[in-house]
């Protein structure tokens, strides 16, 4: 059976009403069925919803983009915005120069329904591994606590598969800071959790001192980033958050400074880079 994205897929050029059918509206729709119409389509047949079927999804979303391209452009004729630029599928305001531009394509209607989907599934992995204290590095060893960090770290690497290729196909986040922001925290995140190293006591007075400095500053990075993201799951009243990060990172930066030939140097060093990506993310976050 031939559907309808197929049919138009067969068309080689669509024409309005091909595209109204495509799209179940009629015509002179209002932009929000328009959008409507195209997040239906887009969630069903998007790449990134098709694991394994890319080559067929790519085909109909070629239909879908062109059948939305179409609707638009007769909607805004129809309207006489031209002149004065419209919005797009994420409500931007755009000239019509603008709009042809294709270096730094922003955020299709789909494309952050792509996102947003990555952010829940990083963030439910992120909250796996505090729920269980799974910064713990001799809680991930045991049996069920095992599961669980394998678990957590599926879902943040799955999250992250899925921004890295909307972050390729849109040649990064030009126009969104919460998304660039969110991608470097999440990637720092997902380095620092694969962090396995304990101390081993007697290892030396350098050693030692550089692993005190680590231990407050790792305990409470993880608990900043808990409370703020997760704050349900907070056992106490939480504090400054960005006063917190900077005694994050003064701790760290002393490890680097005074004891760089430590053991610690290494893990002190990736704590710092989450501890800025964080600071970031934070700051994009409040202030949205």
């Amino acid at each position: 059976m031939i559907t309808g994205v197929a049919t138009a897929i067969l068309e080689f050029d669509m024409d309005l009403d091909a595209a109204l059918r495509l799209f179940g509206l009629q015509p002179d729709p209002e932009t929000g069925e328009l959008n409507r119409a195209f997040r239906r389509l887009a969630k069903r047949y998007h790449p990134d919803f098709n694991p394994g079927r890319e080559e067929w999804a790519n085909a109909h979303m070629s239909a879908i983009n062109s059948a939305y391209e179409t609707i638009r452009e007769s909607v805004e004729s129809t309207n006489g915005q031209r002149k004065e630029g419209f919005a797009d599928a994420n409500g931007f305001r755009r000239t019509r120069s603008d709009a042809s531009a294709t270096e730094n394509p922003r955020f299709t209607e789909i494309d952050a329904e792509v996102f947003r989907v990555a952010h829940g599934k990083i963030l439910e992995g992120m909250r796996l591994y505090y729920q269980y204290g799974l910064e713990n590095v001799h809680f991930r060893n045991e049996g069920p606590l095992r599961l669980k960090y394998r678990r957590a770290e599926r879902l943040v690497t799955a999250g992250l598969s899925s921004l890295s290729r909307l972050e390729s196909r849109i040649h990064g986040f030009p126009h969104d800071s919460f998304a660039r922001a969110f991608t470097c925290f999440a990637r720092t995140f997902y380095e620092a959790m694969h962090i396995d190293k304990y101390n081993i006591p007697y290892s030396g007075q350098t050693d030692q001192k550089a692993y005190r400095r680590y231990r407050y500053g790792s305990g409470l990075l993880d608990r900043t980033i808990r409370d703020f993201c997760f704050p349900d799951l907070s056992e106490s009243r939480p504090g400054n958050p960005h006063e917190q990060l900077v005694v994050c990172n003064r701790e760290f930066s002393h490890v680097l400074t005074y004891h760089p030939e430590s053991t610690w140097a290494e893990e002190s060093r990736l704590k710092l880079s989450l501890t800025h990506a964080f600071f970031d993310y934070l700051s994009i976050a409040l202030a949205a």
